[in-house]
């Protein structure tokens, strides 16, 4: 599900012309974060602080963010 929800916001983010940076200095973590992050790289990650930052960033409900992605993974049954 990590990697659906980093797909997702990536998708979202690049949709609206925003860079990891935008994200990061939300989240006040460095670039390299949100591209791990947007990987699905990232396991040892407060995951709702994260969404939070995307959704600040790019006006979207952190639900909306969640439910994209749950929706990615579902139809996707054989991923990860």
């Amino acid at each position: 599900m990590m990697y659906w929800l980093g797909q997702t916001a990536k998708e979202l983010r690049l949709g609206q012309e925003q860079l990891t940076a935008d994200i990061a200095v939300i989240r006040r973590c460095d670039t390299s974060t949100v591209t791990r992050f947007e990987a699905g790289k990232m396991r040892e990650i407060d995951v709702d602080l994260m969404i939070e930052a995307y959704s600040r960033a790019l006006d979207v409900p952190e639900i909306e963010i969640w439910q994209r992605a749950l929706d990615a993974w579902r139809e996707h049954p054989d991923a990860s």
